[in-house]
């Protein structure tokens, strides 16, 4: 009886931690999502409301990836081979960047190429923070505790939540509310993530430290490259077709404007995709026993193609809303089935170069799609590119799926 009591109590001990870990992660998730949606997910309609065009949101778009395509690699492989370096202290700097170019932009509403230079600064700690926000789950619970895809889901909820509101704000207030709600978000989730990482020193988590793993020393970007040859081709593959996913999000004032809506459809529009997100990633545990992780990843990268046909054939508000719908069978499993994915395919030591690796294409993309989004929708039109860019998404898939087969080959997986 004392032997089962006890077993009990250590069950209900396990659960209880498991839920606060999980709870705290999600916070974490939900709050970046938050600061992402204004500074990315608004930027067109912020610089149009304020008279620029969309050339200057494609510039603040490619400059802003391409520096942190550079900063992202050095941050990952610094942290891999330091655990000082943590994902916990990586993240909370670059909110604190965040948060003072948001008060700049809203106190003093610079204008011109100052303006320009603050989204751009902004972008880059926004998006060079997405693969340090995923690797803090393995920071605070090393051993798999966290359900990654519910947390996730979390983070779409909160991108909905957020989205709505700030959608009417800027169509009756004007665009400058949008750096409020980017520096709102920021200045909390430092605060979190102060919690965090008492509650992290308090446990003795690991920062996820250099193991002493089959590949020795942390390694450079080359040595994981060479080792890594078919994974490279996948991730090749995935930034073609997430090339469309980066130009519907960047542009999407452009979508709804092309079939006849205005910056209150996007705010529900981006709101919808966002929801349609959320069953698969709260379901996703569940869903990996089912399937085979590979499975899923080659599913959704084909469901980014069915979407990227569906909106480029889309001629109303309605039809745009089904496509982005699709979100549901794409992103939605795409996000947690790539993170489980990465740690399968790659030696321990590369763990967060293997995250970042995921994050880093689909940055790539964001580069080319604001590069030469802006100007083929200036040039071309709206349908034309939109079918570019499909055209792009269907060869990218081909890739993807002859990669996925070729890693299976050479690393058999559960």
């Amino acid at each position: 009886m004392i032997l089962r009591g006890s077993r009990a109590g250590g069950m209900a001990s396990s659960m209880g931690r498991r839920t606060k870990l999980t709870i705290m992660y999600a916070a974490v998730q939900g709050l970046y999502w938050m600061c992402y949606c204004p500074i990315v997910g608004y930027v067109a309609p912020y610089l149009l409301g304020l008279g620029y065009e969309s050339t200057h949101i494609g510039a603040v778009l490619a400059v802003g990836n391409i520096i942190s395509l550079i900063v992202q690699p050095v941050l990952s492989e610094r942290a891999d081979a330091d655990a000082r370096f943590s994902p916990l202290r990586v993240v909370a700097g670059l909110m604190a960047a965040i948060l003072l170019s948001s008060l700049v932009q809203a106190a003093f509403m610079p204008q011109g190429a100052a303006l320009l230079a603050l989204c751009t600064f902004s972008a880059v700690c926004v998006i060079s923070s997405c693969a340090f926000v995923t690797s803090i789950k393995f920071q605070l619970a090393p051993d798999e505790e966290i359900d990654f895809g519910v947390c996730r889901a979390i983070g779409s909820l909160s991108w909905a939540l957020v989205s709505i509101p700030l959608g009417f704000a800027v169509e009756r207030l004007g665009p400058c509310v949008v750096p409020l709600f980017a520096s709102a978000a920021a200045a909390i989730l430092l605060v979190l993530l102060s919690l965090c990482g008492k509650h992290a020193e308090r446990e003795g988590s690991a920062a996820l430290a250099p193991s002493p793993g089959a590949c020795g020393d942390a390694r450079t970007w080359g040595a994981f490259a060479r080792d890594n040859g078919w994974l490279m081709a996948l991730l090749i593959g995935i930034s073609l077709v997430y090339l469309h996913h980066t130009l519907a999000n960047n542009f999407s004032i452009l979508l709804v404007e092309h079939v006849g809506g205005d910056s209150s459809d996007m705010g529900i529009l981006i709101a919808l995709a966002a929801l349609c997100e959320l069953p698969a990633m709260m379901l996703f545990s569940r869903i990996s026993k089912r399937f085979r992780i590979q499975a899923l990843v080659m599913i959704s990268i084909a469901m980014f193609a069915v979407k990227a046909l569906a909106i480029w054939m889309a001629s109303s508000v309605g039809m745009l809303m089904g496509a982005f719908s699709l979100q549901l069978v794409s992103f939605a499993v795409f996000t947690p089935a790539t993170v489980a994915y990465a740690p399968l395919v790659t030696e321990e030591c590369d763990l967060v170069k293997a995250q970042t690796a995921f994050t880093l294409v689909t940055t790539l993309s964001a580069v080319f799609s604001s590069f030469v989004g802006g100007a083929l929708f200036q040039g071309l039109g709206t349908a034309a590119t939109l079918g570019v860019a499909a055209a792009a998404a269907v060869a990218g898939l081909a890739v993807s799926l002859v990669a996925i087969a070729r890693i299976g080959m050479h690393r058999p997986l559960p």
